[in-house]
């Protein structure tokens, strides 16, 4: 009989250990399950981007080689489009890419580095770019242009991600993008 109750304690506390065990190790960390945001961040200010926009600008042949030139635009919710009557309206904080790719209205998927308007604008270059913060489309808004950096754009599933470090006059402007790009008429 004491051979039994030891038997039956043992397993009553293995129980309880393997529980709390079980418990410890099933619990995940919300934060690590946490989809990265849409974001531009400028000086630390973030803001979250809700909609991209692309334009194809054309076809150009720029040293020999083609290259379409693209617009990409990237707002907060605020920011509206109509496709119908092709104008803007609200406020809010974007920025605008011009950028040279090879697939014309697309974009190649890699790394794109800047170039000054006028400088070698190839494929897989961008220039011409702004960004605007807490700006109103009804009335004239300023826009800060980028004078450095790179932005990666790769396809996860059927959206582009746009990953961007930008420098404009010393200040830093980082973000990304993960969604679809609606077209924009010409």
């Amino acid at each position: 009989m004491h051979f039994k109750s030891k038997n039956l304690k043992f397993l009553k506390y293995g129980l309880i250990a393997s529980s709390i065990c079980l418990i410890f190790f099933s619990c995940s960390n919300d934060e690590d399950e946490k989809p990265i945001e849409n974001y531009i961040s400028i000086e630390n200010r973030e803001h979250v981007l809700a909609k991209g926009y692309l334009h194809n600008d054309g076809s150009y042949v720029l040293d020999g080689v083609n290259a379409d030139n693209n617009t990409v635009l990237l707002t907060t919710d605020g920011i509206n489009y109509s496709l119908s009557t092709d104008t803007w309206s609200g406020s809010g904080t974007g920025i605008y890419f011009w950028f040279w790719s090879t697939l014309g209205t697309e974009l190649d998927t890699g790394t794109y580095d800047f170039v000054s308007d006028g400088d070698e604008e190839n494929a897989f270059t961008f220039s011409f770019t702004f960004f605007f913060e807490n700006q109103s489309y009804q009335s004239d808004f300023s826009a800060n242009q980028v004078d450095g950096g790179t932005v990666v754009i790769s396809d996860v599933g059927n959206e582009k991600l746009i990953e961007f470090n930008l420098t404009s006059k010393g200040k830093n402007i980082k973000g990304r993008y993960q969604g679809n790009l609606l077209e924009m008429k010409d």
